[in-house]
């Protein structure tokens, strides 16, 4: 009879150890502010370059979100410059053709990284005079992405009802700042009456540039560097709130597409109860396209002058 307890017993710790760990994984994974991170290859273009040499721009990315792009789920467009002087055309396009992974329990460290080049050579017959000139070339990237936050929360229809014995200790805990996408559920705040929780829902955008910012995935990605209106950007769709077997996503206010202003928006969201308190985790899905762009200003010195 005592091996019999013990072994139980054994089992018991195991299963809570191996639980505890699975969420600190998860919230170490599912962290950081980052999507697609992009910069300019070290003299890809150089700050300055002769107008008989061929200029070389190149982008290098890699997804250190916590969702996975799919192949052809990012595009990357090269702008700014005259295209009379530069590759002849207004703008470069170019899409991902490989999945890029984000990062996981089994990956922590995202996709490795993958390269949009573009070269041109530099045509100086409309400046015959001009010992040297600037051009701006600016990337931009835009490309699908999700946030998923799941923070546990505790639900009492009884919260104010001081004869009964069972007592939520906590409303919301583990949602943490950030979820591995540029895109957070900044805060959850939860209040209950006796029939309804009621869950106001923040969200944050965590572009770390003026112009990175996300918008509804229905306008996809295409010319996305000039196609989208005011009334299109700082907009994501709530796909998904959910607790214990019920999804509520339909009560959610004012409206499923939120507009972020100054980076941040919120909604509210309305979920029936009923019976003595319980612990759950609540699922939260935003999906969004997302666009963030670089620039980089080069000198051209004109040696056909």
């Amino acid at each position: 009879m005592k091996r019999i307890l013990l072994f139980l017993l054994l089992i018991f710790i195991v299963s809570c150890t191996g639980s505890g760990s699975s969420s600190s994984s998860e919230q170490k994974w599912r962290s950081g502010s980052d999507g697609l991170k992009m910069s300019f290859v070290s003299d890809n273009p150089p700050s300055e370059v002769l107008s008989t040499q061929e200029i070389s721009v190149m982008a290098e990315f890699s997804n250190k979100g916590a969702e996975n792009i799919p192949p052809g789920g990012a595009i990357f467009y090269l702008t700014g410059y005259d295209k009379t002087i530069l590759f002849g055309r207004e703008v470069m396009a170019q899409k991902t053709g490989e999945l890029l992974e984000g990062r996981s329990q089994y990956n922590s460290q995202g996709s490795q990284s993958s390269f949009a080049k573009w070269t041109t050579r530099v045509n100086t017959n409309q400046l015959p005079r001009i010992d040297s000139f600037k051009q701006d070339l600016t990337v931009t990237s835009c490309y699908k992405y999700r946030t998923v936050a799941t923070p546990e929360v505790c639900v009492d229809p009884d919260k104010y009802d001081s004869a009964v014995a069972g007592k939520c200790d906590f409303e919301v805990r583990n949602l943490g700042s950030t979820q591995g996408a540029p895109v957070s559920v900044s805060d959850v705040k939860l209040r209950t009456t006796s029939d309804t929780a009621y869950f106001e829902i923040h969200f944050q955008n965590s572009g770390k540039n003026k112009g990175d910012m996300p918008y509804l995935p229905s306008k996809g990605l295409d010319n996305c560097y000039t196609s989208l209106g005011v009334q299109d950007i700082n907009m994501v769709q709530l796909s998904k709130v959910y607790l214990s077997g019920v999804d509520f996503t339909s009560s959610c206010k004012p409206s499923r597409q939120v507009r972020l202003i100054n980076g941040k928006g919120f909604v509210s969201c309305e979920r029936p109860i009923s019976g003595s308190y319980f612990t759950g985790v609540l699922n939260i899905e935003l999906d969004y396209n997302y666009r963030q762009s670089m620039s980089k200003q080069i000198s051209i010195v004109n040696m056909n002058r």
